[in-house]
């Protein structure tokens, strides 16, 4: 006898697979955190010497004023408005790094990961960021909605303002940058 004969055990067997399908959505669904905020952002890899960059320094350093970002997911749907921000631009940190690199030509293998603490990771290029104007739209954000983000649950923020789809490269709770050469 077949599984045809006996319909009751293939609704089981379906309605089994289908708990169990559901069980797993809710489980990966609601493991995920939200970024931890984070007061420094430590930056090793392919360099001289590792270094550490705390808030309380960026929040000292030359910020420029910067226009509203319109927050939109890989769809392009609009999820928010982030409005009256300041910010360092990320280059302005990285090329005071000393790397690990025979000459100028070897920068062209280089790229940094930018990792949050929830385990969200954005690549650039060394040439995306100074060889190119998207390098000049690349911003670690002290201020947002007229409050420093020393008090923001989002530190360390970095938005990148020439994405069409901006919150594919929004990183919140930035902790570790990576440099590396291929």
């Amino acid at each position: 006898m077949g599984r045809e004969e006996y319909p009751l055990i293939k609704n089981l067997s379906m309605k089994i697979y289908l708990l169990f399908f559901s069980f797993m959505i809710n489980t990966v669904l609601l493991a995920q955190e939200k970024p931890i905020a984070t007061d420094s952002i430590i930056v090793t890899g392919n360099l001289k010497s590792p270094s550490i960059i705390h808030m309380s320094q960026l929040l000292t350093m030359p910020s420029e004023s910067l226009p509203d970002l319109t927050i939109t997911n890989h769809l392009g749907e609009v999820k928010g408005v982030a409005k009256n921000m300041k910010g360092v631009l990320l280059k302005s940190i990285l090329e005071k790094l000393s790397y690990e690199v025979p000459g100028p030509k070897q920068l062209s293998e280089f790229y940094f990961i930018l990792m949050a603490t929830d385990g969200y990771k954005v690549v650039y290029s060394w040439n995306e960021l100074f060889n190119n104007d998207a390098g000049n739209k690349v911003y670690l954000i002290t201020e947002k909605d007229g409050k420093t983000m020393g008090a923001s649950n989002e530190r360390i923020l970095i938005a990148h303002f020439s994405d069409f789809k901006t919150g594919r490269r929004y990183i919140k709770g930035l902790q570790q940058i990576l440099v590396k050469r291929s």
